[in-house]
């Protein structure tokens, strides 16, 4: 739909144009076929989006960590987002997923929010495919902001009927590296995560964190009308908050890398050039998904939906 009004408004543009030049210009013929041009090349153009909707690309990537265990070196992640389960991507959907992401033969599965989309009554129903996951040290997952829209209590509840850990304002320690999970702000003052607490961040280790924005971490007491109204018209792609903690790799999605255009332009412009795949500052690296799965219309362009496998190496 979304193309069928840029073509319109191309139109409507270079009709008016017509009026400035020659009035023996064949104008009615000239409007008559730039329509039938860009109408038939947008309808040519959706149905290109529509096929590319459904295709699942795996993508692969070598993070250096630094201070990295050596029982680490070497071994692979898998990165999944937004595959947003109860939206336009069902249980056929997310068989494919655990299918793909398997194969891949993954030591630790992380998943950096949105795993839901839509009706909460009817997440259930996906516990037992999210149960066939399969990695060494298990799956892991931290909320996007789909679920506090589909009622985050209920997604907790889900999740926490899986095999699936959710990571909520959390830190665990594997093998000597550690992942911590930072929760989507909800609408309430969401609980703070407190790097000085040991009990949720054990400072001085490599870590690796969930957080479903690429944007700078949210400061205590910030609640989700604030956080939407940064997220969306001017986030902060400084990552401050993460540097000063010394983290290694930060793990997000939400941006779908735009999906289709021309709100991959969009994507790119508002979020700086972060709006998709790994970037580095300094020793710290963060992986920006296009999501697993999709929202919205059923169309993608330029960006897949993917898997991402991260091998780690020392720095």
């Amino acid at each position: 739909m979304s193309f069928l009004l840029f073509a319109t408004a191309i139109v409507w543009i270079v009709k008016g144009g017509l009026w400035f030049l020659p009035h023996d210009l064949p104008v009615k013929s000239i409007i008559q076929s730039l329509s039938c041009f860009l109408y038939g090349l947008a309808i040519v153009y959706t149905g290109f989006c529509h096929y590319q909707f459904y295709k699942i690309k795996i993508k692969f990537l070598s993070v250096p960590i630094q201070n990295l265990p050596q029982q680490w070196q070497g071994k692979k992640i898998i990165h999944l987002s937004d595959l947003h389960l109860g939206g336009t991507k069902n249980q056929t959907f997310l068989k494919k997923v655990v299918t793909l992401t398997n194969e891949q033969n993954a030591d630790l599965i992380l998943i950096t929010g949105d795993l839901f989309d839509g009706a909460t009554n009817f997440q259930k129903r996906y516990v037992s495919d999210l149960n066939n996951f399969k990695a060494k040290h298990g799956t892991f997952f931290t909320s996007g902001n789909h679920e506090i829209y589909s009622g985050v209590e209920k997604s907790r509840k889900v999740v926490g009927d899986s095999k699936v850990i959710m990571l909520d304002n959390k830190s665990v320690v594997i093998e000597g590296l550690q992942i911590s999970g930072i929760s989507y702000p909800e609408l309430k003052n969401t609980p703070y995560f407190n790097f000085n607490d040991p009990n949720v961040f054990t400072k001085n280790l490599p870590t690796i964190l969930l957080y479903h924005t690429p944007t700078r971490i949210k400061e205590n007491g910030k609640n989700l009308s604030v956080v939407q109204s940064s997220d969306y018209l001017a986030p902060d792609t400084t990552f401050s908050g993460t540097i000063n903690q010394n983290i290694s790799l930060q793990l997000s999605g939400h941006t779908h890398a735009g999906q289709f255009f021309p709100f991959t332009w969009v994507a790119n412009k508002v979020f700086k050039g972060l709006h998709y795949g790994l970037h580095r500052i300094d020793d710290f690296y963060i992986n920006i998904s296009a999501g697993t799965g999709s929202w919205g219309p059923p169309l993608r362009s330029g960006y897949l939906s993917e898997i991402v496998v991260i091998t780690l190496v020392k720095a």
